[in-house]
């Protein structure tokens, strides 16, 4: 691992020990621990079970769009790439996750398909999360209705992106070779998002949104079970909307892995929900370690494996 990359990560977790810290230390600390306490050992391997299953379901749609893309990466070397990244989630926007096209570069992945593949789930998990979050008009009185109403937009707008007419227009405005310097970084940069298109076509748009309310569903699940482990009784779908609309907030302020915008919204949903501060405060602490640290410590162990065999 480089200096920068070790510098990166560590300071990313220093940050988020002194947030979470402060978070503790400026309510009642004694009562947020004695929260915390609850959880045994089954519960926690619970909640952390969900999140491996949304990287296991995430990484199968990962794989399978190489695939399409013409490349045949053995399930092991893709799986290694693919948590590797999980090293850099932290880093805004976790466009740090596109250390896998290095990795992947190696084994003649071409970095335009590796980088289209990376921004067709980026997107595809927003929009999951869009829906997800949809999921919080059924906690709204008479507003049921917004959240099919947020799938059919989310829906909508996905299909639309897919149609022939708009890779058409993004193929006759940038489609034109040119080897001059930056004619020809646009030109490499629209050749990935028309690759990107093209993995969210019809059959393949469907099949990834589905895989992505799926993952993040799971996550969202272990958000709801770490509430009942709390005695918070809440709905199974307001506890998913609640955890979907963080991560939401987290991606739109594009503060290194959401980190602080994240847990305020969580924390203040569930207060309007009817929790007390120290089950919120324990609740997304326990959410948050079990999700976002957990796939970060995951994602440097190996990356440092992957870099002890093909050096970066």
């Amino acid at each position: 691992m480089t200096k920068n990359k070790r510098q990166l990560l560590v300071f990313s977790a220093l940050v988020a020990l002194l947030f979470y810290a402060g978070s503790v230390y400026m309510t009642d600390h004694q009562k947020v621990m004695d929260e915390l306490r609850i959880f045994t050992l089954p519960q926690l391997m619970l909640v952390f079970g969900l999140s491996l299953f949304n990287y296991g379901i995430r990484f199968f749609r990962w794989q399978g769009y190489l695939t399409k893309s013409g490349y045949k990466i053995p399930i092991k070397t893709g799986l290694m790439c693919y948590i590797a990244g999980f090293a850099f989630t932290t880093t805004p926007g976790k466009a740090g996750e596109a250390i896998r096209s290095v990795y992947l570069k190696q084994h003649q992945v071409d970095y335009r398909h590796s980088l289209a593949t990376l921004v067709t789930e980026r997107v595809l998990d927003a929009f999951a999360m869009l829906i997800l979050a949809g999921l919080l008009f059924f906690w709204l009185e008479d507003m049921s209705w917004g959240a099919y109403l947020t799938a059919f937009v989310t829906v909508g707008i996905l299909a639309m992106l897919s149609t022939d007419s708009i890779m058409n227009r993004v193929h006759a405005l940038f489609g034109v070779r040119s080897n001059t310097g930056e004619k020809k970084l646009l030109h490499h940069f629209m050749t990935m998002i028309q690759h990107s298109l093209l993995l969210m076509r019809r059959r393949q748009l469907i099949i990834g949104l589905v895989l992505g309310v799926i993952a993040w569903g799971a996550e969202g699940l272990g958000f709801y079970y770490i509430l009942h482990f709390l005695g918070f009784d809440i709905d199974i779908s307001v506890a998913i909307g609640i955890y979907a609309a963080s991560m939401l907030a987290g991606a739109i302020s594009f503060i290194p892995g959401g980190l602080g915008s994240a847990e305020a919204v969580m924390g203040g949903l569930l207060i309007l929900a009817g929790a007390t501060l120290p089950v919120a405060i324990a609740a997304t602490l326990v959410c948050r370690v079990a999700t976002l640290w957990f796939a970060v410590v995951l994602g440097i162990v190996f990356m440092l494996f992957m870099e002890r065999k093909q050096p970066i």
